[in-house]
């Protein structure tokens, strides 16, 4: 009984403390998860803002080249609508008039631009030549690396001044001189050739002429010739100075030949042979180099002189060339430059 009486009692631990700083602790937490809470939220927000902004340029630069895609995927077949023909046949009674006249020569000049081509357009200066069109008959509408071409048949009669001499008598202190004088008379040429129209359909049944117009033999019409992907000029890298010297020399000796050698000579420089037959001179030459993925071309502008008739016009090529033989071998040859380049 001795023991059950001096057993003592346990002693209750202090949990007092501890209770207090749990509490002390999950309202520290508490507070802190807000303050977190608080402090993200905005971040959380402009990152959502930037990122939808990201997205919409994304969406907007896909929308772009979705456009750009289309609008070179241009129509792969020919076409030929009224419309497009009507239009043509004004153009052509326009370009191919010229009058003598110096103020109804500008006038043209004027009307051109206004009126038909979608670039700056320069034409030769005024030699005196008259040329009229007597008719003209559409031979085909095709489209060439992705240009559209209109192609028609013309006969026109081109009437050019000329220098003669001849023996005239005077009188001189009353004995009769014979003597030679210049004089100038006008020779009429009636001729026949191609005229190629670059052109482009525009929206609400509207045209515009996209280069300038060239001449060509008419061919025999035993093929077809396959049609390029269309290019894309910024995406071309103009080559280095030294390159640019070979090609620009490359480029006036294939001109040389391309209106005076036979296509047997041209099948040595181009994989389709292709010359211009008649009595022609070459001026002006501008030429540009330009390379992409090994693929080496040349932009060339230039002016051909008639020398029958002393009249001359300006024409555009586009040469996709490979370097064969410490030269340049023709790949493809177009008419037109595609573009302009700067």
């Amino acid at each position: 009984m001795n023991f059950v009486k001096n057993k003592k009692d346990p002693v209750p631990q202090e949990i007092k403390e501890s209770k207090k700083l749990s509490i002390r602790f999950v309202r520290s937490l508490f507070i802190g998860f807000s303050l977190f809470l608080m402090v993200s939220g905005p971040i959380a927000f402009y990152k959502s803002m930037h990122s939808q902004q990201q997205i919409n340029q994304a969406q907007t630069i896909l929308t772009r080249e979705i456009k750009k895609q289309l609008a070179q995927s241009q129509p792969t077949t020919p076409i030929d609508s009224g419309l497009s023909q009507q239009f043509l046949t004004q153009f052509l009674r326009t370009y191919i008039t010229l009058p003598r006249d110096q103020k109804a020569f500008e006038e043209r000049g004027k009307q051109l631009q206004e009126q038909y081509t979608s670039f700056d357009w320069m034409e030769e200066k005024n030699t005196g030549l008259e040329r009229t069109l007597l008719s003209s008959e559409l031979y085909q509408i095709s489209v060439i690396d992705g240009q559209q071409v209109g192609t028609y048949r013309i006969h026109y009669d081109l009437i050019s001044p000329v220098v003669k001499e001849r023996i005239v008598k005077k009188m001189d202190n009353g004995k009769e001189v014979t003597t030679k004088e210049k004089y100038t008379d006008f020779v009429s040429q009636k001729k026949q050739i191609l005229v190629n129209i670059p052109f482009q359909a525009l929206p609400n049944n509207t045209f515009t002429i996209t280069a300038y117009p060239y001449f060509s033999v008419e061919p025999k019409l035993t093929g077809t010739k396959e049609l390029a992907t269309p290019r894309d000029w910024s995406t071309y890298t103009p080559v280095s100075a030294k390159q640019e010297k070979k090609l620009h020399t490359f480029t006036q000796t294939f001109l040389q030949k391309y209106v005076s050698a036979s296509l047997e000579d041209m099948a040595y420089l181009m994989k389709e042979p292709e010359t211009l037959t008649g009595d022609y001179q070459v001026e002006h030459i501008q030429s540009k180099g330009y390379t992409k993925d090994k693929q080496l071309l040349i932009v060339i502008s230039f002016s051909l002189f008639d020398k029958e008739a002393s009249s001359s016009h300006k024409e555009d090529m586009t040469l996709y060339v490979k370097e064969r033989d410490n030269t340049f071998y023709i790949e493809k040859l177009t008419h037109f430059q595609g573009g302009t380049i700067k």
